[in-house]
């Protein structure tokens, strides 16, 4: 729109880094805001492919430069050799006696995918693991299959990257002090006293698979949404990202990823069986066998407090069944609900909602009030009572249990429950210290919606603040959520010291003109409040994007601008419209 070039401000999310929001307007940065969520990865986004964005990181330090915190064991290690991408970058692991290896010290305890490029050299065999036989895994070089894997072993697997390297991977649920990497004479024996192999390149992550490589130095490190990275956030399969703010949100789930921690009735499961809403091979098949009974998996022992709301959540994609039941086994302890329809994307029974995903997932959730206080109460995921149908089954990922009377977005655990900090501090402080001139007469415009839940208590969430003095007065602009079955915005606002009460729609754009006489809001295209009780004021100085407490409901900023003048009525009509 030709008006955002005449904007001080203008914020339309598109760029950011960890810690800041960068706005198109001004260019000098001063416009830009600060970012603070938490000190953990536990934020997710679904990104401009429709797919769930995690952040990530490399546990192991000096990920390629094996002499430095690897200690190496009856082995030699040099530098320089041949690598998988076409750099000299791999490194040659040759054996000097029985047993010969290295590897690096590193605490663990949870659940984990360990992951390295390895070549054959002289020996075509390769193993990874610990000493104890339970978390090992051993690799055939010369073709890549996986000979062999302990007890501890939820996935192995090889990746054929071409000129004869694989990465190797193995992923583990278990508690370790290091891991080692072992040349190999063949499935089972590391005794030899000669040989070599290529090695590059060494990744350790939580998950069930292994991610696209970061490279470490002397500490670890990160990619995707980090601790204080805003979310440009593309849900629903928008076009255009807005900022997503939520509130701070726990995972009662210890492992969102993992059922094969669950309790599995009348089927089996598989790990890694399909690419998930994250785009990475790490879902689980559920298949039904042909008992008579349900069929279902089960996580048990959450804790739930009597009179509080929980709301469950899992990503299903239909194989050959195609309906789910989620629910609880104890409705008297918490009785919610529902069938899914993963044809349709359709509720067929009980009390839920679902959500499309990208490649037929969808998200099925379900929400209740705990009746009462119990620590044996959980989830199931059902797929028939009766017969079983032998071999037909369907796909699950990113099981989530958290308090409140609505979903947030996806929180991945790997062994213990993971919390999200609330996002409730994207601010860009005194505006006019920056040059950002708002006295005399300044508009306002913002582009901003929020999820119904349904809870009339959400008509006091403050999620925008606008601090500044009209006649010595503090400005406080609100805008509010309220509505059971439709959603419906309200505004309310003292910005001349009286109250103005509620000014309702559907419509989520809003427009402030102020000057040194009047306030007037503007909204669907039309005017729809006027204050003349004005008569000076020291302009705009503090902008706070906000959610408000952790039970209120997300709120998405499409856009925020800033107008050093006041805009004409046709202007203001135009930008609400």
């Amino acid at each position: 729109m030709s008006l955002y070039k005449d904007a001080s401000l203008a914020m339309i999310p598109s760029a950011y880094k960890d810690g800041k929001l960068y706005s198109i307007r001004p260019t000098d940065g001063s416009g830009d805001f600060t970012f603070s969520r938490g000190s953990n990865l536990a934020a997710t986004r679904v990104d401009v492919n429709g797919l769930i964005e995690k952040g990530r990181e490399n546990l192991v330090l000096q990920s390629n430069q094996f002499d430095t915190t690897w200690g190496t064991d009856v082995s030699t290690i040099t530098s320089g050799q041949s690598g998988y991408d076409g750099t000299s970058d791999a490194w040659l692991l040759s054996r000097t006696g029985a047993y010969g290896r290295f590897g690096q010290v590193i605490s663990l305890n949870g659940l984990y995918t360990f992951s390295l490029y390895v070549k054959a050299g002289t020996k075509s065999f390769v193993r990874f693991g610990s000493s104890s036989g339970n978390v090992d895994a051993y690799f055939n070089l010369s073709n890549g299959e996986v000979t062999s894997s302990g007890a501890l072993i939820i996935d192995a697997k090889t990746t054929d990257v071409g000129n004869g390297w694989y990465r190797c991977q193995m992923t583990f649920s278990a508690t370790l002090s290091y891991l080692n990497v072992w040349v190999a004479d063949s499935n089972g024996d590391v005794t030899g006293t000669t040989g070599t192999i290529y090695v590059q390149d060494a990744q350790l992550e939580q998950g069930l698979a292994s991610t696209d490589y970061i490279e470490t130095g002397a500490s670890t490190a990160q990619a995707g949404i980090l601790e204080d990275m805003p979310r440009l956030d593309y849900s629903g399969g928008a076009s255009c990202p807005s900022l997503l703010l939520e509130p701070q949100r726990s995972n009662l789930f210890p492992n969102s990823e993992y059922f094969g921690s669950w309790q599995v009735f009348r089927g089996s499961l598989t790990a890694n069986s399909i690419t998930s809403p994250e785009g990475v091979v790490n879902a689980y098949r559920y298949e039904e066998n042909a008992d008579t009974g349900q069929h279902f998996v089960r996580f048990q022992s959450i804790s739930m407090t009597s009179g509080t709301n929980y709301t469950a959540s899992v990503f299903v994609k239909a194989g050959e069944k195609t309906s789910v039941i989620l629910g609880t086994n104890a409705p008297s302890i918490w009785s919610a609900s529902a069938t899914f329809n993963l044809s349709t994307g359709e509720v067929t029974s009980g009390s839920g909602t679902i959500e499309p995903m990208e490649n037929d997932w969808y998200r099925c959730i379900i929400s209740g009030e705990c009746l009462t206080t119990s620590s044996s109460a959980g989830l199931e995921i059902t797929t028939s009572s009766g017969v079983g149908s032998s071999g037909d089954g369907l796909y699950i990922y990113g099981a989530q249990m958290e308090v409140g009377s609505y979903p947030t977005s996806y929180i991945p655990t790997y062994g213990s429950s993971v919390t999200r900090s609330n996002e409730d501090n994207v601010e860009l402080v005194s505006m006019q210290s920056k040059g950002i001139t708002t006295s005399g007469a300044w508009s306002l415009f913002f582009d901003i919606s929020k999820e119904e839940d349904g809870k009339a208590e959400d008509i006091n969430s403050v999620i925008l603040v606008l601090n500044g003095l009209l006649n010595g007065t503090m400005i406080s602009v609100r805008k509010y959520y309220v509505g059971y079955t439709e959603g419906t915005l309200r505004f309310y606002s003292n910005l001349d010291g009286s109250t103005i009460g509620y000014i309702e729609t559907t419509n989520k754009k809003w427009c402030l003109v102020v000057n040194d006489k009047e306030v007037k809001i503007y909204s669907d295209g039309a005017l729809k409040y006027t204050s003349t009780q004005i008569n000076s004021h020291n302009g705009l100085d503090d902008i706070q994007l906000l959610n408000g407490t952790s039970e209120r409901t997300p709120t998405n900023y499409s856009s925020v601008l800033v107008f050093p003048t006041a805009l004409t009525q046709s202007e203001a009509i135009a930008l609400t419209a």
